[in-house]
């Protein structure tokens, strides 16, 4: 997945720009949807700092409400 991340610099040591609307550069950033796996947050983060979190393949709309 690809997002646009507002900076106040065109480098990645520069700060996040508080204003998306207004910022001076857009830093796009291709990441990688990871799956939770039930626990701690703790649990969660050791999991992800030891590289044993899957990527999310596929992605469900989910059911929020009716339709």
């Amino acid at each position: 997945m690809k997002i646009a991340v507002p900076c106040d610099g065109n480098t990645v040591d520069s700060s996040v720009s508080p204003s998306f609307g207004r910022c001076i550069f857009y830093m796009i950033v291709d990441i990688k949807i990871l799956k939770a796996v039930p626990g701690t947050v703790k649990h969660l983060i050791e999991q992800y700092d030891q590289g044993m979190l899957e990527e999310l393949k596929e992605i469900h709309p989910g059911h929020h409400g009716r339709n």
